[in-house]
């Protein structure tokens, strides 16, 4: 009976012996998922460790970039402050010659209406002049003759146009017309007219004293007016070149400065990559 309880006893602990080495050994789901855990951290610190080098790759890239960009701004800056005090200067100086044109032109247009008075003046004498002579002077029989020569001129340029066909062109109507003898002689005609009027109204006009002041007088205001006029285009022409500059200088401030908005907002980018700032936390494996 005792030899009976003691193999029992044995069998018994060798079944729970048995029991509880079954317990120990995991399982094969036990044994796959461990496994996947375990390839899952390595990938996961692979790929934080990528993470961090190619994190470290930007930053340097983004050093050397930084350290570009610090270069252009120092010429970029250099180039700005040089363009705004040449854009300072020409400002002045196109202020200075528009203020200086300004005034000759408030001259030349005094000078002008001066001689259109004096121009006037002479005018309103040669025609109270010719007014005073008689019909039968040889200023007005002159100008007679010069009135008629240019009507008969005129009405032969018709006749041998009409001559022409419609569909020649205007040039080539005018050259054969010009060309014409009929014409020629009415052009010579009216031409020999014209001297001979012009030449009776100088005999007439040079025995006024009133014409001879008056004429004085334009003279002097025609020859004041021209220079001041040639002042005037000298001085324009030097405003349009001071104006020229300017503009020219105001285009590379534009650009010095849209080139520096760029670069600082470069840089500022930059700064932010190559500083680095807080690490983010990795996640820890389960």
């Amino acid at each position: 009976m005792l030899r009976y309880l003691t193999n029992r006893q044995a069998v018994s602990g060798w079944i729970v012996a048995c029991l509880v080495a079954a317990l120990l050994v995991p399982l094969p789901n036990e044994l796959a998922d461990a496994a996947q855990n375990r390839r899952g951290n390595r990938n996961r610190r692979n790929q934080q460790q990528q993470r961090a080098r190619a994190q470290q790759q930007a930053k340097a890239r983004a050093k050397q970039e930084l350290a570009k960009v610090n270069a252009r701004l120092v010429v970029v800056n250099a180039g700005l402050a040089d363009s705004t005090q040449r854009l300072t200067s020409a400002e002045s100086q196109r202020q200075a010659v528009q203020a200086t044109v300004t005034d000759t032109r408030q001259q030349y247009d005094s000078a002008a209406a001066e001689a259109n008075d004096a121009r006037a003046e002479v005018t309103e004498i040669e025609t109270q002049l010719e007014e005073s002579e008689s019909p039968a002077s040889r200023v007005l029989q002159a100008k007679t003759a010069y009135k008629t020569a240019k009507i008969d001129y005129t009405k032969t340029r018709k006749v041998a146009d009409a001559k022409l066909d419609k569909k020649i062109s205007l040039v080539e109507r005018d050259e054969i017309v010009s060309s014409d003898l009929e014409v020629k002689l009415k052009k010579s005609i009216l031409r020999q007219s014209e001297t001979d009027y012009l030449a009776r109204c100088q005999e007439l006009y040079q025995k006024s004293p009133d014409w001879r002041n008056a004429q004085e007088i334009l003279k002097e205001t025609s020859s004041e007016a021209g220079t001041t006029k040639r002042t005037l285009d000298k001085q324009i022409s030097g405003y349009n070149t001071v104006r020229h500059v300017v503009l020219v200088t105001r285009r590379q401030v534009a650009a010095w400065a849209q080139e520096k908005q760029v670069l600082e907002i470069k840089k500022k980018s930059l700064q932010k990559i190559a500083g680095g700032g807080k690490p983010s936390k990795s996640r820890s494996g389960r």
